[in-house]
């Protein structure tokens, strides 16, 4: 005899339903677990991509300015300029880095020529990367820029800073030091650029050419150490009293058209042409005869009162008194009017 089974319809559906349902969920779980992944390699490839563009904005002068080169025949990159600023984040445009690669290739150089002056309402900060060698000259003669660094792998600094009040970060090296507020050729003991606020230090012998070009206050400086002041050495200067009672050359304008009052030259000294035209100079004292005077060494001068460290048959016979125009000389047994 057959057991007798009870064929429930409802219920068999009931079961086939649930069953469904367990194997959609398992489906879907195993749908996001897949996601995950994708989402977190997503993920990582855009942080990457955002890492590389703040690197490369960090290594192409922040983004903000396209540079000018030259291809060296080394194969390497001189930066000669500033194109312009093409606008991505511009709250860092005070600053302007010079990368150490261009294209792969090293940067040795940088000698701007004159194409710096369009931003230096908004440069404010120039960082020159360690690998550059040279520097070119008046490179950041702009007189607004507040800080430079310099790497100690320069070798060739050439007068760059002429007219420059910023504030230089250099430690020195074999053949550069900076001290005293003054950039210095050691091979030489020459000044090639002072600073604001400059101590001529004592081994210096040598203010080279630019050098102090509208220096504020050079009456402030000690030229006791110096023998040798070159061409245009304090064109256009601040004013005040100088003793140059120990410098034996002064170069062609060397101090022309300065603000210096009074001037003490030395007794053997050789002034070239121009030395001290249309400066403001109202006292000359001549410690001596002087061994060379240059083409209108005093043009445009006003001086009225000349001194000299001898007597009056001395200053006559060691001066050309031609170059002499309406001015008192006082000398150690009595004046004589010109």
């Amino acid at each position: 005899m057959g057991k007798y089974v009870e064929n429930d319809s409802a219920k068999n559906e009931t079961i086939e339903k649930t069953v469904t349902e367990a194997i959609n969920k398992n489906n879907e779980t195993q749908k996001k677990k897949k996601k995950i992944p994708l989402i977190v390699a997503l993920l990582i490839v855009f942080l990457i991509i955002v890492a590389l563009v703040i690197v490369f904005i960090a290594g192409n002068v922040n983004a903000h300015y396209e540079l000018l080169t030259e291809e060296n025949e080394d194969g390497t990159y001189t930066v000669t300029g500033i194109d312009h600023r093409f606008g991505i984040f511009g709250d860092d445009e005070s600053i302007l880095r010079i990368p150490a690669e261009i294209n792969g290739k090293k940067v040795t150089a940088v000698d701007f020529q004159g194409s710096f002056y369009q931003f230096t309402d908004t440069i404010k900060t120039v960082i020159v990367p360690e690998g550059v060698t040279t520097i070119g000259e008046q490179c950041f003669t702009p007189y607004d820029i507040q800080e430079i660094t310099l790497p100690r792998s320069v070798t060739l600094i050439g007068n760059g800073f002429v007219g420059c009040g910023a504030k230089l970060n250099f430690d020195g090296n074999d053949y550069y030091e900076f001290k005293g507020q003054c950039l210095i050729d050691k091979q030489t003991n020459t000044i090639i650029n002072g600073f604001n606020g400059a101590i001529i230090p004592g081994d210096v012998t040598v203010i080279g050419v630019n050098a102090f070009v509208g220096y504020s206050e050079p009456d402030n400086l000690d030229f006791s150490h110096i023998k040798t002041i070159e061409d245009s050495a304090f064109y256009g200067c601040g004013a005040g009293e100088i003793d140059l009672s120990h410098v034996t050359y002064i170069g062609n304008s060397a101090f022309a058209r300065s603000n210096i009052t009074s001037v003490k030259l030395a007794a053997g000294a050789s002034i070239g042409e121009y030395a001290f035209a249309e400066s403001k100079l109202s006292v000359v004292h001549f410690c001596g005869a002087l061994s060379a005077w240059g083409l209108d060494a005093f043009s445009s001068c006003s001086i009225p009162d000349v001194y000299f460290d001898g007597d009056m048959l001395q200053f006559q016979a060691s001066f050309d008194l031609n170059k002499f125009r309406n001015l008192v000389v006082h000398c150690t047994d009595g004046d004589i009017t010109l």
